[in-house]
Formats: structure tokens, sequence, C-alpha cells
């Protein structure tokens, strides 16, 4: 019994110091957008961009977690962190490390920062000016790397070099004046090879000069060092002529072979020559060669002629700054000298004092100050301001010089006339946008898939020739959300929010032909593919993987294997609306997105999807849970309707989310008015059935209206229009809450007002009018409400809060206002307060209050203090409010957050994925100190 005890007793412990392991996906679950998947060369470890972060798997953890059932252990390296989602990764030739890059922002990861949990440091963090469309990195020497990037707004290449401060440098732009949807980048016998989406598909060839990169580079390096950037500009001059001397005889052999092959087909032999293909078809080479020739050296002369420019600009610059170096020098060299000779004449005086001779007194401190004018003058003509504005007027010239010759500041072009070679170009079907391309350089000629929702396109980019297409179902278009090559066959997988399904290619017979969707269990919506020659891992917005094995001995059928899945998929797409319910044992989520309501439960640290409704929504209002009868009752507002929903438990298990009632609204044509908001009242509390429910919707046509509903238990049942309130002079239902009264009224905001109404139907008989009871006229625009204990905080754009009293009469009398909510916290991303979340506690001394908001990369946390009211009729006082700390999340682009029940230190943030945000222990630290204890 004892030896029993004891292995139960170490069995827990195990159990306990397993979820303190760091590295657990157990300790710190991630629910975000899982954007790329790559498997690491070197040891096979798998990459995951996990939001802004990266999860970094054993190559083995998978399949140990499969084993053992133990959680997947993951090293989490934060790289972007909130600012940004981690669309890829990608291998960097030659090295190690990898190129991870998001939307707008590119940094390089080293091997060895894929072993322990680290940051990536922010100077190895690049924004570029512009949304990434494809990324192409390369060594070019022990220390630096080529990267170029293919943004929405041209083709820029940066130089990132390990040994410089500032390790990315901007080294040559192509600015293209129409925006790039989609593209792809590679590197094809040292050309770079682009091909994009502009209306047509359009892949060509763009010629660099790497001695024109090592320029800008060279210049930027030494932009403080005058004899050396007077170095590389002969240097650069010595170049430039000795190009000018090779293109002057390229361009009079290209002269000569044009000449002969005019003279070929203006000459009578041309007529005997008809009938000869093989001579036709050299001299369309060779005048297809030329004129590519052609273009190419037009385009060099052009830059170089450009660059001439401003190598002029820069040396008239250098001789102006050394003269004004010279001049400074001299004048400090004469100050250093003047203010030798003073201290040797304030010694002397010393001197002359001991003597006692008055007359030599005086004519010495005459003489010193004499010194100490010329010295001040001297000082004036060397003042450190003006050496640091012309400092400052320099480091602006430079940088002006090095955007032109990099081609920052030239103006934008079209993007054809980048391209020095066309290779192919295709108008697609008018309905067509190419939203992904896929290179297969595996297969026997390398090839480009240009993928859209009706239309795939199998190019050989080396001949420019169409090969195949093949036309999906209409469902798909625009849908298509990850895309990858396969390895052991020609063709590409394709994803979208449904599921996986292969497109093959048969290269003899020049056709492409979809097969069955893969059959995968119930999953998130895929948001990225990682194909292997033995099995392929599907990543989800939420942060699901899945694993499948192929069968070798068929290319069309497909099992699945057993898998660990690291977080379990809880929604299918971005989460518009979130609300958490306290179960005493659990944690209970509903949620909703555009085409789905679910409700999930915490079990050990770990959400999963219980339950789900189809039909999406985008607000939702929930009544507490109820632990004696086990359930809660929402209000689930759709686009054109509102559902009620009832929430229960049946022994220990939970058995659904019931439909109870739906309340609509329509317009006199009979056409349904769109649903803006939904507001519950709070007095509602889940009771025994029966019991009643009150809400209120905010309607698109200027309207509240008011329903009951009697619960009854029953599922089928009337839910009763009550009143309807107009709101004029809103002209809309932008912010709504229910506040419980006698009886029931609620705050609506549109723009720059609030109004407040409440029912006038006391004893519910019948259906009356409402009635205003108060209209707030502001400055600004209110951009959020939020209600809590007799008060109502308001959110202004102009990062400005104020506090409004509830009085017993209907209204509400201002109290006092936070200016300068953000700059508070020094945060200086966002001045809109968009989301707010309050926090009372209460006390003898007063009411204390922690207000949470929401920015895109923080969650800031305030203070508070209203002073105690002791007259009924007079309003509080602010006290005291107070910036406590500011938790950077790793949402991207969050919609909005929750608290988790009895736990003021953990948050969701919810948005694409769900992220859990838990306060460190030094934060809570702070919160403690805005404490106030009172012992009864």
């Amino acid at each position: 019994m004892i030896e029993s005890t004891t292995s139960h007793q170490n069995h827990q412990d195990f159990i306990v110091q397993q979820r303190q392991m760091s590295g657990y996906a157990l300790v710190q679950p991630a629910y975000r957008y899982r954007g790329a998947l790559f498997r690491h060369p070197q040891d096979g470890r798998l990459l995951s961009g996990c939001g802004g972060d990266i999860e970094v798997i054993h190559a083995f953890e998978l399949d140990r977690s499969q084993n053992t059932g133990i959680p997947v252990r993951v090293t989490n390296v934060v790289v972007f962190g909130s600012n940004d989602v981690i669309r890829e990764i990608q291998a960097i030739d030659g090295t190690d490390d990898v190129i991870v890059h998001g939307d707008y922002h590119t940094s390089i990861v080293q091997a060895v920062e894929l072993f322990e949990s680290s940051i990536i440091s922010k100077s190895r963090i690049l924004r570029l000016p512009g949304k990434i469309i494809a990324v192409n990195a390369e060594k070019h020497s022990n220390t630096e790397l080529l990267l170029v990037f293919l943004l929405e707004t041209g083709l820029y290449h940066y130089s990132f070099c390990a040994q410089t401060s500032n390790h990315f440098q901007c080294i040559q732009a192509f600015r293209c004046n129409r925006p790039i949807s989609s593209g792809l980048l590679w590197r094809d016998s040292g050309l770079l090879h682009v091909a994009y989406y502009d209306g047509y598909v359009r892949v060509g060839v763009v010629h660099e000069q790497y001695d024109d990169m090592l320029l800008v580079k060279r210049v930027a390096a030494n932009s403080n060092n005058l004899p050396v950037l007077l170095d590389v500009v002969a240097e650069e001059m010595k170049r430039i002529t000795k190009f000018e001397d090779t293109e002057k005889l390229r361009r009079e052999e290209m002269l000569k072979i044009s000449r002969s092959l005019g003279d070929v087909l203006n000459s009578e032999e041309a007529e005997t020559q008809q009938g000869d293909q093989e001579n036709q078809e050299k001299e369309n080479e060779m005048f297809a060669k030329l004129k590519i020739d052609f273009k190419n050296q037009s385009i060099r002369c052009e830059r170089v002629s450009q660059r001439l420019i401003c190598l002029k600009k820069l040396i008239s610059l250098i001789n102006s700054t050394m003269d004004m170096n010279e001049n400074i020098e001299m004048n400090i060299g004469f100050l250093v000298t003047e203010i030798e000779e003073l201290a040797k004449l304030e010694q002397l005086c010393e001197q002359v004092e001991q003597t006692g001779n008055q007359n030599l007194i005086g004519k010495s401190w005459i003489a010193v100050e004499e010194k100490k004018m010329v010295v001040d003058e001297l000082i004036s003509k060397v003042n450190s301001e003006k050496i640091k504005k012309y400092a400052d007027d320099w480091n602006q010239n430079i940088a002006h010089i090095i955007e032109q010759l990099n081609g920052c500041s030239e103006s934008a072009k079209d993007m054809r006339l980048i391209i020095s070679q066309n290779i192919f170009e295709h108008r697609g079907d008018k309905k067509d946008i190419f939203t992904h391309f896929v290179l297969d350089a595996n297969s026997r000629d390398v090839t480009l898939y240009c993928l859209s929702g009706l239309t795939t396109l199998a190019i050989y980019p080396r001949k420019g020739k169409r090969v195949a297409s093949i036309s999906l179902d209409a469902s798909f278009a625009t849908n298509l959300t990850a895309a990858c090559s396969m390895k052991t066959i020609e063709g590409v997988y394709v994803a979208d929010q449904n599921g996986v399904f292969p497109i093959y290619f048969y290269r003899e017979k020049r056709f492409l032909d979809a097969g069955n969707q893969l059959a995968i269990p119930s999953f998130d919506c895929i948001s990225s593919i990682l194909i292997e020659p033995h099995q392929m891992i599907l990543g989800s917005v939420t942060g699901g993987l899945i694993h499948l094995s192929f069968d070798f001995a068929s290319n069309y059928d497909h099992f699945i294997i057993a898998s660990s899945i690291l977080a379990h998929p809880i929604s299918t797409g971005s989460v518009n609306c979130l609300k958490l319910l306290g179960t005493g044992d659990s944690l209970l989520a509903i949620h909703a997105t555009d085409n789905e309501v679910v409700v999930s439960e915490k079990d050990q640290e770990r959400w999963h999807r219980v339950t789900q409704h189809t039909g999406g929504a985008h607000n939702i209002a929930v009544t507490p849970f109820s632990i004696d009868e086990r359930g809660a009752f929402a209000v689930v507002a759709s686009r054109n309707f509102v559902r009620i929903k009832a929430l229960q438990y049946a022994e220990e298990s939970l058995i659904g989310l019931h439909d109870l009632g739906e309340s609509r609204a329509e317009d006199e044509n009979g056409r349904p008015i769109e649903v803006l908001n939904v507001s519950l009242d709070p007095s509602m509390q889940y009771r025994q059935l029966p019991c009643k429910l009150r809400y209120a919707i905010g309607f698109a046509d200027k309207a509240i209206r008011t329903y009951v509903a009697l619960l009854t238990g029953q599922h089928d049942f009337l839910v009763t229009e009550k009143f309807i309130a107009q709101i004029e002079p809103l002209f809309a239902v932008q912010n709504m809450i229910c506040f419980h009264g006698r009886p029931m009224g609620c705050y609506v905001s549109c723009a720059k007002t609030i109004q407040i109404w409440n029912d006038l139907d006391r004893h519910q008989q019948k259906k009356l009018k409402s009635e205003r009871m108060q209209l707030v006229k502001l400055q600004v625009a209110v951009t959020c409400l939020e209600r809590i204990d007799g008060y109502l905080f308001v959110g202004f754009s102009d990062d400005k809060v104020s506090i409004y009293e509830e009085k017993s009469n209907g209204s509400i009398e201002f109290i006092g206002n936070i200016e300068k909510w953000h700059n508070l916290a020094e945060i200086k991303e966002q001045k809109s307060i968009n989301s707010l979340k309050v926090r009372a506690t209460k006390t003898s001394n007063g009411v204390r209050f922690f207000l949470h908001s929401l920015t895109s990369h923080h969650i800031l946390i305030h203070t508070v203090l209203l002073g105690a009211n002791l007259n009924s009729n007079s309003a509080a006082k602010i006290e005291e409010h107070d910036f406590v700390l500011a938790h950077e999340h790793s949402m991207y682009q969050p919609n909005g957050f929750e608290f988790v029940s009895y736990k003021y230190f953990e948050f969701l943030v919810y948005g694409k994925g769900i992220s859990v945000e838990t306060l460190s222990a030094e934060n809570r630290k702070k919160l403690d100190d805005f404490r106030d204890f009172e012992f009864m």
C-alpha cells in the first residue's frame, strides 16, 4: 500500500515537473496564425512560423509525442513579436542560417539561435518600404549576404553585413508605378528571375551590376571619412571611363551586326533564301539577341549617366566640406594657441600681484582681458551648435546622394522597363487574380505554376511557353490559402479554407488533372503546407499541425497517420468576438467567426473545441455561467438576425449549444435590416426555468429594438418585440451597452454623441415608445464604451478617456478626463482607444479602477482612484491616475481581448487565432503596488 502511494506520488511529481519544464507547448500553447513551415536542412528540425515567432520542434519530437502521448516540446524564438506575422522561412544557400519575413519586416536568424529560447536583436530586423511579396537571399561573402525583395512597390536589393553596426543597407532599388499583388524571385545561372502578376503573368530577367551596388555600400560605409571617400569616387570614375570604352566597342559591333542583317533582308538574295528555313531561324535568333543587347546597353548607359550626376554632386560636396573642415581646424588651432597664451598671461598676472605694483597689475589684467576677448571671438567662430548644424547638413546631403545612387529617389517606372529580358507574358481570364506562384526546380525542366482561384498555368521559364491550364470549381475563386509543389511527381498541392487537393501535371499529354480532395479530419483553415517525400505537414490559422503520409504504391491515394497537434483547432478563420465563462473547474469560451459559432473548453492549459454551430457572428452577449444550473444563455448577432442559444452541461459533459429563438427586423420592402450591435440586460442573470431574458439590438435603420424572451426549457418559442427606440439624431449604432435601471436603459454612441434612453413600459403590459433621458454632445468621436459598478468609461479617438457617474434619475454626470493616454505609456503606435476593459475594487476610501486598453502591440494598464462620495448629490473626484505597465502581446492586428476569470494577470487576445497572454512576475508586482487593502 505504501509502495503504491509512493508510486502514485512520484507519478504526480513527475507530471508537475513535466508541466514546469521549459519548452513545453503545454506551458505556452500557441493558437496564432501559422503562415510558414520549414524543415531545417542541417539536422531536420521543424521550424514553424507561429504569429511573429518561430517555434522549433526537434526532428524526432513529433514521433515521440505520438508514441508516448506526452505533449510536443517546442523552443520559442521571438522574431517580430506582435509587430508582424511570419509569412515565409527560407534557407540561405551556403549557410545554416535562415531568412524570415513577414508582411513588412525581415530578419536573419542564425542556426545557433534555434536551439535555445531567444529574442532576435532589433538591429537585425529590417522594415521594408512596402509589403513583401517574395524574397531571395544568397551568400555574397563570409560576412555579407545579398537580399533581393519583390515588394508591392518594386524590386529592392539590400546588403546584410554582420561586421557593421547598421547591418542592412539598401544598395539598389527599382521602383514601379503599379502595385504588384503577387510574384516570385529566384536565381538561375547567375541571373535574377522575377515572375509577377500585373493583369498579366509576366516572367522576366533583371540584370544586376554588383559593382554599382558595392559603390553605394562603400559610400555609405565611409560617409564620414573624406580622404577615403575621395579615393572611392576616383576609383569609380576610372571604372566608368573603362566601361565607356568597352561599351563603345560593343555598340560598334552591334551596329555592324544590325547593318548586316538589314543588308540581308534588303538584298535580292533574301528572296532565294526564303526557302532556307535554317538560315531564317538563325537570323531570327540573331535579331532577338541583338534586340536584348541594345535594350540592356541602353538601360546600363542610363544608369551610368545618372551615376555620373550623383558623383559630380558628391565631389562638389566633398570639396566644400574639406574647405570648411580646414577652416574649422585652422580656427581650432588658433584657439588652442590663444588659450595657451591666455594661460601664460594669467600666470604672469599672479606673479605681478605678488610684487604689489599697482601700475603693472593694471596693465597685466588689461592684457588678460584683451586676450579673453580674442579667445571669445575664436570660440564663436567654432561654435559647437554651428558645427553640429553643419554635420547634420552633411549627413542629410550624403543620405540624399546615396538615395540617388541606389535609385530610391528616382521616379517610379513601369515594371516592364525594369525587366531587361521578357521571357513570358500571358493574359489570363479576366476573372483570374493570381495569388500564388510555385516554382518546381526538381522537375526535368524548371516549371512555374501560377495559381488563381479559377485557372492554373504551368510555364517553362527558360523557354517561355504556356503548357497547360485547368478550370477548377468556381467555389475556389480567390480562396486559395496555400500551395506547394509535389516532391516525387510533377504537380502542386493546393489548399483553401475547406481542405487540400492535388493537381497532377502530365507533361507528355500537356494537361493538368485535379485529383480527389484529401480526406483529412475536421481541421482549421489551412495556412501553410510543408511537403516532403514521405509525408505532408499542414499548418492552420490557429496553430494546429496535422500529418499526412502517402501510399507509395499509388500517387493518387493518401492515408492519414496518427499525428500530434500542437494546438487544437478552435476556430475556422479569424475570430470576430469572444466571451469567457468561468465554470468553476474549467474555463469556457464562446467565440465566433464569419462561418461558425464555437464553444471551446480549456483543459490542462490547452483549448479544444467542444461544440459548434454553422453560421457566423460578429457580436456575442452572454449571461454569467450558473454553476448550480450548469448553464448559460448567449445572444449571438449575425449579419441579418440575432439568435438566442442555450449552453448546458449534463453529466459532466457539454451536450450542446441549442437554438431557442430568433429575432430579425425588415424594412417596408421586406428586406432584412443589418444588425450592428447587441447588448444584454445585466440584470438578466441565469435563473431557474422558466425565466425572462431581455436584450436590445442596434439595427442599421437608426433604431434600437428591445426583445423579451420567456425561457421555459423548450427549444421552440416566440421572441416578443417589446418596443422600438428611435435614436435620432444619431445616424447609426456604433457602441451600445444596456444597463439595469427601473426600467432597463441603454447607452448608445455614434460619432461625437452619446445618447441615453430607457423603457417606459414599466409594467410590461403593452408596447410603448421609449424615452430619451439625456443627449451628451462631445468634441471628439467616441470609439468605445465600458460600464462597471455605476460608472461609464468613454474612449475617444484623440488619446483620451472620460469617466462619468450614473445618477438615480437615469442620467450621467461628468467626473473627469485622462489625457494623453498612450503618451503616458510612451506608446506612439496608436492614438485611438478602440478597446477598453475595466476591473474595479471598492474600499471605504473610494473605488480603484484598473483600466486595460488594447493596441496593435500592447495591453496598456492604467489605474484610477475615485474618492469616496460622501454626499450623494455631488460627483466623485479623481484622486489619482497612473500608468501601471505596458505588456507586449504576440497577436498581430488583434480584434479584441478578454479577461480570464479569477486571474487578473491573464488575458486572451484574439484575431487570426487566439493568444494567451500572462503578465510576468515583475509586472504582477507593479500591479500589487496599486492595490488598496482593507481588513474588516
